[in-house]
Order: C-alpha cells, then sequence, then structure tokens
C-alpha cells in the first residue's frame, strides 16, 4: 500500500481521528464529572456500583454523540479508496 500510494496514506484520516478522539474524551470526563456531582461519588468507595453506573451513563452518551463523526470519517475513507477521488473533492 505504502509503496502504490506513498508515505502519507499510512496517515490518512489521522486529524479526523485527533478531533473525534478529543471530542469524545471531553464529553465522557465531562458528563463523568456531572454525574460524581449529581449522585454523590463517595471517593472511599471507588470500586461501587454507583461508580459504574456513572462511567456507563458517561460512556453512552460520548458515544451517542460522537458516533456521527466515526461514521463519517469512515465513509470518506471509504469513498476515496472506491472511487480515487480525494478527500477534498468528495466534500467540495
Amino acid at each position: 500500500m505504502r509503496i502504490e500510494e506513498g508515505f502519507p496514506v499510512l496517515y490518512r484520516g489521522v486529524v479526523v481521528n485527533i478531533i473525534a478522539g478529543s471530542v469524545a474524551n471531553s464529553i465522557f470526563f465531562y458528563v463523568y464529572q456531572d454525574g460524581k456531582k449529581r449522585y454523590n461519588y463517595d471517593p472511599k468507595q471507588p470500586y461501587s456500583m454507583k461508580t459504574i453506573l456513572i462511567s456507563m451513563r458517561a460512556g453512552l452518551v460520548s458515544m451517542f454523540l460522537t458516533t456521527p463523526m466515526w461514521t463519517v470519517k469512515t465513509r470518506l475513507v471509504l469513498y476515496k479508496e472506491q472511487t480515487g477521488l480525494s478527500v477534498r473533492k468528495t466534500i467540495f
């Protein structure tokens, strides 16, 4: 693949991955901190069921809000591979 398409192909989609990963982590930790305040998190019991539910809530919200970003990224990369067009030509 690298020989046919060049070295930059190894980093195709890295910018979208960085943005989507940053957004996903930001949402997760914001919702997690909110859950700790809202549900009276006890730091003396870090392995309680309450902590697990707070984490699950944060993960579900983060996943729900960032799935469209991952879908768009995947479709753009696959569309480029099928048509040979660059992502810039695909968007505009």
